[in-house]
């Protein structure tokens, strides 16, 4: 390398990085001079190696435009890592270091000489350097790596194959950007988007793409023939048998048919292997509890209420009379002849055995109406849908001397 081409390389002293313009400038230099055409199987043509001579004259003129564009020309006539490079040097000396960055990528994907090696290392550091004031890296590692990528609306290349690599380079880019929206998506995986926010300097992120969960096989069958299956909510077949592929994960399966039960059942799938599920529906019973117990329950539950009500009123009127007949007994004899004494006592005497036989009644019939009605309540309420023979509440009152037996019970 000669001090009289390095001279005649721009520098673009820009304060404290002056330094590493020069050093920049010294670079491209050994690639202009040093650097051999390229190996024997990539060669460049003609035609890229005339517009990489003329590029070479511009920048050394300091046409830097005119440079950055013969450059670009040769590399899209044949990409040879020196083009590369030196497109790369040129676009960091106008300050398009996003793009200068991606080129010094590209000259090292093509396979730059152990000797040139040093030279581009030392340009993607002072691009680094510049980029990282005011950019944010992202580097994006996709799993399988060529699911496509879509960052803020636009497609994120992969970056080009590199042979030197056991594993495919993570995407990279360079924004101003202060987050990204990204989505990876691939044929048979679940896609996936990322909400990543990020601000200047370094960001890293990884995305691992799912296989699409396999369905997997339900098979039913069961009676009786015609019964509708429903699976989580929707119909698809009847019995007596059935089979078709279901998404993985918890399901409902019932089965339904007129006159019989429905029956429900929770069903997990899994990927790949089949679930045998066997229905047989219980015919309905015509009194059987899936009519409706509550209404009635609480108008038992009512009356009950009512009737004994009414029988401790007779049995409180009753009491009175008795009160009445102490009385009686207390002011007799004396007070009254004894004929009189004894029709009244008759009558008192009566009206006590009519309200204490017809209270104690009412509060027999009163207390039963209660226990059905209570008992049709709980039943309502803890029912399910099996279906169940009806419920019949039994009352029986026994007159008896001097009062009534009352017996009540419930037969399911």
């Amino acid at each position: 390398m000669s001090r009289r081409l390095l001279g005649t390389l721009p520098r673009r002293s820009r304060g404290r990085r002056g330094w590493g313009a020069l050093l920049a400038a010294a670079l491209v230099a050994g690639a202009l001079l040093g650097a051999p055409t390229a190996h024997a199987a990539t060669a460049p043509s003609d035609v890229a190696e005339q517009l990489h001579l003329k590029a070479r004259e511009a920048y050394e003129a300091k046409q830097l435009k005119r440079a950055i564009e013969l450059w670009r020309e040769a590399y899209d006539a044949h990409a040879v890592w020196k083009y590369a490079y030196n497109l790369a040097n040129a676009l960091r000396e106008d300050g398009q270091y996003a793009q200068a960055w991606d080129y010094v990528g590209r000259a090292e994907a093509l396979g730059v000489p152990d000797e040139y090696a040093a030279y581009v290392l030392d340009l993607r550091s002072f691009i680094r350097a510049e980029l990282t004031r005011d950019h944010a890296l992202l580097t994006l590692t996709v799993d399988p790596p060529d699911a496509l990528v879509i960052r803020n609306g636009a497609v994120w290349p992969a970056p080009e194959p590199d042979p030197t690599r056991d594993r495919p380079a993570p995407r990279e880019m360079w924004t101003r950007d202060a987050a990204s929206e990204v989505v990876v998506s691939k044929d048979g995986y679940v896609p996936q988007t990322l909400a990543w926010r990020h601000g200047d300097g370094v960001h890293e992120r990884r995305v691992v793409l799912l296989p699409v969960p396999r369905p997997g096989t339900l098979s039913v069958s069961g009676t009786p023939v015609g019964a509708v299956i429903v699976l989580d909510d929707e119909p698809v077949g009847s019995l007596p048998a059935l089979r078709l592929p279901v998404d993985p994960g918890k399901h409902v399966l019932a089965a339904r048919a007129p006159g019989y039960v429905i029956e429900r059942r929770p069903i997990t799938i899994e990927s790949e292997r089949e679930l045998h599920v066997d229905f047989t529906l219980e015919p309905e019973i015509a009194l059987g509890s899936r009519a409706d117990l509550a209404t009635p329950g609480w108008i038992v539950v009512g009356s009950s209420a009512a009737l004994i009500m009414v029988g401790a009123g007779f049995t409180g009127w009753a009491d009175n009379t008795a009160t009445d007949l102490a009385d009686l007994n207390a002011s007799a004899p004396g007070s009254v002849d004894y004929d009189t004494y004894r029709r009244r006592y008759d009558a008192l005497r009566s009206d006590f055995d009519t309200r204490r036989d017809v209270g104690a009644v009412l509060l027999g019939i009163g207390a039963a109406a209660a226990v059905t009605g209570v008992v049709l309540l709980v039943i309502d309420a803890t029912r399910d849908d099996a279906p169940r023979q009806a419920v019949l509440p039994l009352a029986a009152i026994t007159p008896l001397p001097g009062g009534a037996s009352v017996s009540a019970g419930v037969a399911f």
